[in-house]
């Protein structure tokens, strides 16, 4: 199995080759808000496209949510 990472605005983004397609995983530290990738997940055909996705998918999670205080 392929697998790819990439640092994106404090997250590592995972990507990795399933038999058919690429899936991207979002992880976050501690100290950053967790981003759901899971409930609907993100699956693209080429590894470029799922890790676009999965940046899309961080930054409309913290543009929609006040800063934490």
């Amino acid at each position: 199995m392929k697998t790819q990472r990439v640092s994106y605005r404090g997250y590592e983004i995972q990507v990795t080759r399933t038999l058919v397609m690429w899936r991207a995983a979002i992880y976050h530290s501690s100290y950053l808000r967790a981003v759901d990738w899971t409930l609907v997940p993100i699956i693209a055909a080429d590894a470029g496209i799922a890790e676009i996705q999965a940046q899309q998918r961080i930054d409309s999670a913290l543009d929609a949510q006040p800063p934490e205080t």
